[in-house]
Order: structure tokens, then sequence, then C-alpha cells
């Protein structure tokens, strides 16, 4: 008996199938451990863990791929590590910077499905934008101290299908503001938010995710984003909801809409100089907000050209 021959005796799980997935998946904390140690177990072909938080005790109650020895190493690097020694057949690749920062659109081709595993809405969106653009599943997990919620994003299947951000309530933004001065430097006195979690929860959330993937990869007749909730506490769950599109969503009017589908898929090998040529105006619309330049007290200009999120409020002083 081979080792994949209880997991291939399930319909819709033949190994010919499942050898050939690729997921990128964001976030190595409580969710992303359980997460990887499901996809090592059923065997898919690759798995890129982006993650560039390090790791710290508290760590150590939910996440089953990290040793108190490794307190103070890279959550992604060490998940790596870890879940190949579960199974060679799965190739492991991590990164250590943001993924926003890391990811090209001719990279994230390489990939079946992105699956966002923090709690961090900023990075939820910008996964949310390189699935988009790119038709790859996105899976968006959350979870706290005994709720789980996954949503289903199957562009994959449907480029028109609802996005993260279709469903996003306005009071998301005005968090994420809150953080940013009126130019978007981050503000030096911002406090993280933490919330309360245990590996129950992550674990229940990671197993959803998981069927959903293998799911949508397998059936294109899915084509509708939808949610999935489930209370631990009191085995509470509304089943599958459908995610409603929407036409005034903030991602899809200020990039489906400003650019031809079939051109924004080629940008990885975009020639700005051609496409500017004999053109008296262009608009140009950045993916983060711009630091143009600075004035000191003499009106002096330094020029930055830079994204105004990479600098905090002190650059004023």
């Amino acid at each position: 008996m081979n080792r994949y021959a209880r997991i291939s005796a399930i319909s819709g799980l033949d190994r010919d199938f499942i050898k050939n997935i690729k997921v990128l998946i964001i976030g190595a904390g409580a969710v992303g451990n359980e997460l990887i140690k499901n996809l090592v177990l059923f065997g898919i072909k690759e798995i890129h863990i982006a993650d560039f938080d390090k790791i710290e005790i508290h760590n150590l109650t939910r996440s089953v791929l990290f040793r108190e020895s490794d307190i103070g190493a890279f959550k992604s690097e060490v998940a790596a590590k870890r879940a190949s020694e579960l199974s060679e057949d799965t190739q492991l690749n991590f990164s250590t910077k943001d993924f926003w920062d890391t990811f090209s659109f001719d990279d994230i081709k390489n990939y079946d499905a992105i699956i966002c595993a923090v709690d961090n809405h900023e990075a939820r969106i910008n996964a949310n934008t390189l699935a988009n653009i790119n038709d790859i599943l996105f899976i968006n997990t959350a979870i706290d101290h005994q709720s789980t919620v996954v949503e289903v994003f199957p562009f994959n299947n449907n480029s028109e299908c609802s996005c993260y951000e279709c469903v996003l309530p306005e009071g998301v933004y005005k968090r994420i503001s809150d953080r940013y001065s009126c130019g978007w430097l981050r503000k030096m006195a911002s406090k993280e938010n933490i919330i309360p979690t245990t590996v129950v929860t992550a674990g229940i959330v990671a197993a959803n995710a998981c069927t959903a993937l293998f799911d949508c990869l397998k059936n294109d007749e899915v084509k509708d984003s939808y949610r999935i909730f489930f209370d631990t506490k009191n085995y509470l769950s509304h089943g599958k909801i459908n995610l409603p599109f929407s036409p005034s969503c903030i991602s899809r009017s200020h990039i489906i809409k400003k650019f031809d589908r079939l051109k924004i898929r080629n940008l990885g090998n975009f020639d700005i100089k051609s496409f500017c040529k004999n053109k008296s105006e262009i608009t140009m619309i950045f993916s983060d907000p711009i630091l143009l330049y600075t004035l000191d007290k003499n009106k002096r200009k330094e020029i930055y050209f830079k994204r105004s999120k990479d600098f905090d409020e002190s650059i004023l002083l």
C-alpha cells in the first residue's frame, strides 16, 4: 500500500490531482501552521510560505511546527523546515519579507491558490487584489477564541465573482486609516490589535480551508464566492453563505475598471515607454499612496517617490 492510498480512495482526491497543486500561504502563525501541516500530509506539489514575523513564546501553544528553541527565528523559515520532515513529496519554499514587496504578477501566476492566514486587513486586501488580477483562487481565513470564518473567492472559475472588498464593512477602512496620517505615513503611536485564539479554532478553520481549496480547484462549477462560519463553543454553523457582488466595490473601481483585464494580466512585461508614446496625457494608478517629496524649513525639496507607509511621521520632524 502506498503512502497516499487512503487519501486517493476518497472521491475527488486522486493522486494525479493532489500532487500538482501549488499554493501560496500568507501567514505562518496558528492557522498557517495547521494549513501547512494539512497540505504537506496530503502531499501537494508546492507550498510557498510568506511571513516576516518572528516566533514568540506565546506562539508555542497554537503552532504545531514550532519549538521553544525556535523563539526569535522567522516563522516562515521554521515552518518550512519542520514541515519538510513530514514529507519529501512537497516542495517547501519561504520568504521573510512582506509578500506585497516580494511577489510579482508573474510569480503569482505560478500558484493555483492564495490562502490568507493573517489577522491584518491590509494584507488580506492586497492578497485579494493579487488573486483577483491574476484569476487565482483566493481563500481568506479568520479566527478568534471560539469562532472560525473561511471566505472563498473562486476567481479561477469566475473572474467576475464577488471579492474580499465587496463584503468588507466600512469600519475596516476607518481602522486602517487610523494607523496612518493624512499623508499615509505610519503613525508612530499606532497599536497592534491582539486577538485571543487557540489551536482548536486554528485547526477547524484550516480544515475547512483545505476542503474548499480542493473543491474549487477540482470543480469548475464553483463560481460564486461564499463564507463558512462555525462557532466552536455553541456548535453553531450557518452552512455555506453566498457573498454578494458589489458594483461599487473599491477594489474593482480602482483596478478592474481602470484597465482592460487582458492588458493588466501582462503587466509583468509592461513597457511604459511604448505605452506612453504619442499620448498627450497619461493617468497612472499606483497600488499604494506615494511619498513624492518633503520640504524643510527653507523650502528645500527632497525627492523620495517611495511608498508612504514605508515611512513614519518622524520624517516630518
